[in-house]
C-alpha cells in the first residue's frame, strides 16, 4: 500500500517522538518510519529520521539518518550524519559521517565528509569523501598564499 505524502505529514506528529524517548537518536526530534510503512515522494525532516520501512522519491534529514537493516530505500538521500545498515538504491550525500554496517547494499554514488565501512558491507557506485570541493580548493590556494576568484568567493562566503 502506497500513501500520498501529503496525507502523511499531516499525520507526522503520530511517529514523531523526543530523541530521549528513543535509542537511536542523536538530536531534537525523530521522525520514525516503521517496518510495514512505505512512503513515496519527497520527505524532508528537520531532526533525526530511522527508517525501517520503505522510502521512494526524495529523502532529507536535517540531522542523522538511521536505515535499519530491513529498509529500502529508492531515494536521492541527503542527511547530515547517516548509518545503513539495509538497503539504499540511489545517491547518497552524507555532510559529515557516513557510517555503513555490514548487513548495508548501497547501489549508487556515495558523497561524505568522513566514511566508515563495516567488512561485509556491498557498495556498487562511486565514491568521493572528504571535504567538500570548494573547501579543497581554497585550502589548496591559500597553502600557495594566492587568491583565486573562488578562493576569494568562498572566504566572503564564511
Amino acid at each position: 500500500m502506497w500513501y500520498d505524502t501529503a496525507i502523511i505529514f499531516q499525520a507526522l506528529s503520530m511517529f514523531t517522538q523526543k530523541s530521549s524517548d528513543h535509542p537511536l537518536s542523536g538530536s531534537g526530534v525523530t521522525t520514525v518510519i516503521a517496518k510495514g510503512v512505505k512512503i513515496e515522494g519527497e520527505f524532508i525532516s528537520q531532526g533525526d529520521v530511522v527508517i525501517d520501512g520503505e522510502v521512494h522519491g526524495v529523502l532529507t534529514a536535517a540531522g542523522s539518518l538511521t536505515v535499519g537493516p530491513e529498509a529500502i530505500i529508492k531515494a536521492t538521500v541527503t542527511a547530515a550524519e547517516a548509518t545503513i545498515a539495509g538497503r539504499v538504491e540511489g545517491n547518497l550525500m552524507a555532510h559529515k559521517l557516513l557510517e555503513i554496517k555490514s548487513s548495508a547494499q548501497i547501489s549508487g554514488d556515495v558523497k561524505a565528509e568522513t566514511l566508515s565501512i563495516e567488512a561485509g558491507a556491498r557498495l556498487q557506485g562511486q565514491m568521493r569523501i572528504g571535504p567538500p570541493a570548494e573547501q579543497t580548493i581554497v585550502a589548496h590556494e591559500k597553502e600557495r598564499g594566492r587568491s583565486s576568484a573562488k578562493a576569494m568567493l568562498a572566504e566572503g562566503a564564511s
